[in-house]
């Protein structure tokens, strides 16, 4: 167990240096609300995905398309507030993480080992 958490901690940390690298290197500027909630989509990607590789990519697509299909709308004239049409991907991704949960059951496929590292002794 003492493994896994060390996994956790280190996988947050090289999460934290990519934020880094995006904001420093990759757009070479900085601006608010850079990365806009695209850590709670990538975190649904992994619930939606089950945590199988293999499912990685389909949802990606999905959750991509969803991305796209904003800058589609807003560029069509839609009537609607950009406000909410840049709220499509997110909803997207809740509604695919509700799908999920309601399917795999509460805790949405997780493995048996990384639930074991989160559940409460006792």
């Amino acid at each position: 167990m003492v493994v896994q958490a060390q996994g956790i901690l280190i996988g947050g940390m090289l999460s934290g240096f990519a934020g880094a690298i995006l904001s420093v290197d990759y757009t070479q500027t900085w601006a608010n609300e850079m990365s806009k909630g695209r850590g709670f989509v990538a975190v649904g990607l992994v619930i939606v995905a089950r945590w199988n590789p293999y499912l990685v990519l389909p949802v990606v697509l999905l959750f991509g398309l969803s991305e796209a299909a904003t800058l589609r709308l807003q560029a069509a004239g839609l009537t609607l507030s950009p406000y909410l049409i840049a709220c499509l991907p997110y909803v997207v991704c809740v509604l695919c993480v509700i799908i999920v949960s309601i399917r795999e059951g509460r805790l949405g496929g997780i493995p048996a080992e990384l639930a074991s590292v989160f559940q409460q002794p006792g």
